[in-house]
């Protein structure tokens, strides 16, 4: 996720569904937001855009996370083993396959 990544920004709307279908199903799965700007600026632009995120996590440039694109949405279990990973702008079947997996 970043402040200035457009795919991120026209990605908010599918965001705040996937909040509130997590919500809605009382699905315990934390939606974790990760980026290299800061978590304030992060938290204000997911705000600003009407997104509310369990967690933000800034990620130092040296870190060694690289994701190919961003976006990049991940599902992770309780083991913290990657389920899933969706990339960049998704289709509208990726989105229902990503709201599946968190309800």
């Amino acid at each position: 996720m970043g402040v200035k990544c457009a795919v991120c920004t026209q990605s908010m709307e599918f965001y705040r569904r996937l909040v509130t279908s997590r919500d809605q199903s009382g699905s315990k799965t934390a939606i974790i937001a990760v980026g290299r700007d800061s978590r304030t600026d992060l938290t204000d632009h997911l705000l600003h855009h009407g997104v509310k995120v369990d967690y933000t996590a800034h990620v130092e440039p040296d870190s060694g996370f690289r994701p190919r694109l961003t976006p990049t949405l991940l599902l992770i279990d309780r083991a913290r083993r990657v389920l899933n990973v969706w990339n960049g702008k998704l289709s509208a079947e990726s989105e229902e396959r990503v709201l599946s997996s968190v309800r």
